[in-house]
């Protein structure tokens, strides 16, 4: 349930959905959902199903890397409140972390 809150409650879903510049959503909503608890199959297949189906660009391939560096920068770790972290996720999407 705290998966489907964090991808509803993203700003980053809807440009995602869009299918254009999902690069610097796509990089936000990855760390959104690492700080929820998925785990990167979790991530991967939600990022996939948010995309349109008609999609072209190579955010996805992009992904194992974001996954990663978010993982790396401790989003997995942190016991912040929503404030705080909406505000480094903010910072990191950017490029202020």
């Amino acid at each position: 349930m705290e998966l489907l809150r964090a991808t509803i409650g993203s700003e980053y879903a809807a440009v995602v959905m869009s299918g254009k510049t999902t690069h610097d959503a796509g990089v936000a909503i990855t760390t959104v959902l690492v700080h929820a608890g998925a785990t990167d199959d979790e991530v991967t297949s939600i990022f996939a199903g948010l995309l349109p189906e008609d999609y072209r660009g190579n955010s996805q391939k992009e992904l194992p890397e974001w996954i990663k560096s978010a993982r790396e920068r401790g989003f997995d770790e942190i016991n912040e409140d929503d404030e705080k972290q909406s505000t480094k996720v903010s910072n990191w999407h950017s490029g202020k972390v």
